[in-house]
């Protein structure tokens, strides 16, 4: 068969331009996205991500040393694990160990902000398109940032209510304070939760760039603080943005 003359296929574009757009053209540039990352991060450059066995077999960044963090297996409490290293808390995270006392909660929190991230970004890909060029948390805001990045099982707040909402439609009221241009604080009378941007990459494979957030709950009315990774991404230009990923 003879190849298409390049006019044409010049043409074809440029009809597809004018018709808004041919979808397997919006979605794929001339080459990939670079996998970028905040300064809360612990990686200095791409190549560290081969090693990642080295990096994480050692006790994460920011703990005490000699500290050990305990886990127990959720449907077997009896069954208790002593992490020391990164590597440790992810294979016991992986067998559905999780944390019994509060300080073993505050304790974990470092170990996910040493690890998880890292763990996450070993996966990713570069993105073969944005829609979050313009990504900002205090831009966002409460308008279309998911209710689910919210405390659930908050009064008048249960998890159900939240589902596919946007978080000022679940949490009405709620105050933005913005700490710096990669986090901000949202608040209300029964929880506050701190929301900052870890890194942008595509972490679930499709193509489309997504952006990593590190996501702290604390609760005002219940002595519960939560710590979590969540992945966010929005399909389309101006659509709603859309949990992909969420690590408890």
């Amino acid at each position: 068969m003879a190849p298409r003359p390049k006019c044409l296929l010049w043409l074809t574009a440029m009809s597809c331009l004018a018709a808004g757009g041919c979808p397997s053209m919006a979605l794929y540039q001339d080459r990939p996205l670079e996998i970028r990352w905040r300064a809360a991060v612990p990686l200095k450059n791409l190549e560290q991500l081969k090693t990642l066995d080295a990096l994480l077999d050692r006790p994460p960044a920011g703990v005490d040393a000699g500290a050990k963090l305990t886990l127990v297996k959720a449907d077997n409490p009896d069954v208790v694990a002593v992490v020391t290293t990164g590597k440790e808390y992810l294979a016991f995270k992986r067998l559905g160990y999780v944390f019994k006392t509060p300080a073993d909660n505050l304790l974990e929190s470092t170990f996910k902000a040493a690890t998880l991230p890292l763990a996450l970004l070993a996966k990713a890909l570069p993105a073969r398109t944005s829609y979050l060029q313009d990504f900002s948390l205090s831009r966002e805001g409460v308008a279309s940032l998911p209710a689910s990045l919210g405390l659930a099982g908050e009064e008048g707040n249960p998890a159900d209510a939240r589902k596919d909402r946007r978080w000022g439609e679940a949490f009405p009221g709620s105050a933005v304070q913005v700490v710096d241009a990669d986090t901000i604080v949202i608040s209300d009378e029964q929880a506050q939760t701190r929301l900052t941007v870890l890194a942008f990459a595509d972490f679930d494979h499709d193509g489309i760039e997504d952006v990593l957030l590190c996501v702290a709950n604390s609760s005002r009315t219940r002595s519960l603080k939560l710590f979590r990774y969540v992945v966010l991404t929005r399909k389309g230009e101006g659509e709603t943005l859309l949990v992909v990923r969420d690590d408890s």
